[in-house]
């Protein structure tokens, strides 16, 4: 089961807030994980990171595969980043999948639920307004570059309390002035909310090969062609073909991201040929796969494209 194919379903997991306060990453035993976050606790959290007096909180987590952390907000904006592994991370009106390229800035007060895809380490920086003036107002991609992606993995066995004016102090605003919150190459995937399409939706999220047409989905549905089409424009702005594409996109970046060569995702995701699986990739993201995963070497050795 892929992160897309679980994202319907999430439900709430998550670590006990008596630990955030240490410096050691937690490794989550699968077996025992407790199947719904009590509010008091992530409330606990949240209380935890308004009260470090400082600008920048870095925090650590690892997740194994398919964990799931339900619906829920921070009082701050959060620099989300798997440095091993891949999210797929749904808010009220979008889909980001998220590997270790990249980092998702989400703002404050957003709500966003995640799904982890092979075993995630988790590091997260929790930003004050002074911290990133000139934040994003959505969620979007931010470009890790290899000097940023091992700052933001030391960057939570620091002092919580760290000196401002000391080294500790030093990084974190070098960190802060190595985000660059410019819009990435990202596949965005709006949310639908009209309930036909939300149908469509939590389908192609699991089968995104389906080949159903509009007119086919219409009947499904028992709608006219023309009326489904319009609530596309009106809910998403969007065509049936093109959200359905990017759908599909978001899908291969999970399988790539996974190791699966180039030519067996696209013909899972839905594609005829290789070929016109990475044309439209470039078309939609200005590169290559490959390119696409080029700052990762771990992803590059699992990636093969001609």
């Amino acid at each position: 089961m892929t992160s897309l194919q679980a994202i319907a379903s999430l439900s709430v997991k998550t670590m006990s807030p008596e630990k955030i306060a240490t410096n050691a990453p937690e490794t989550i035993n699968i077996q025992t994980l407790p199947d719904n976050l009590p509010p008091e606790q992530h409330l606990e959290r949240e209380a935890f990171i308004g009260k470090v007096p400082r600008d920048v909180v870095a925090l650590k987590w690892d997740y194994p595969s398919r964990y799931q952390l339900n619906w829920h907000s921070h009082g701050r904006n959060q620099l989300l980043y798997p440095s091993t592994g891949v999210i797929t991370v749904l808010t009220d009106t979008s889909v980001h999948v998220v590997s270790p390229d990249n980092a998702l800035f989400i703002p404050a007060g957003i709500r966003h639920a995640v799904k982890m895809r092979g075993t995630v380490e988790m590091r997260s920086l929790f930003l004050t307004q002074c911290a990133l003036p000139n934040k994003a107002k959505s969620c979007g991609l931010v470009h890790i570059s290899p000097m940023l992606r091992e700052m933001l993995r030391h960057a939570p066995d620091l002092p919580k309390g760290y000196d401002y004016a000391g080294p500790d102090g030093r990084l974190m605003s070098v960190i802060l002035e190595q985000i660059d919150l410019s819009p990435a190459n990202e596949i965005h995937l709006p949310k639908p909310k009209d309930p036909f399409l939300l149908q469509m939706e939590q389908h192609l999220l699991v089968c995104p090969d389906d080949q159903k047409s509009l007119e086919e989905w219409a009947k499904a549905l028992g709608t006219s062609s023309r009326t489904l089409a319009r609530r596309f424009n009106d809910d998403i702005n969007m065509t049936y073909r093109d959200w359905r594409l990017r759908i599909r996109l978001l899908a291969a970046i999970e399988h790539l991201a996974a190791g699966e060569s180039i030519s067996a995702t696209a013909h899972q995701v839905g594609f005829n040929s290789e070929s016109a699986f990475i044309d439209r990739f470039k078309k939609a993201t200005g590169l290559t796969p490959r390119r696409y995963f080029q700052q990762n070497l771990s992803l590059n050795t699992l990636i093969n494209e001609k």
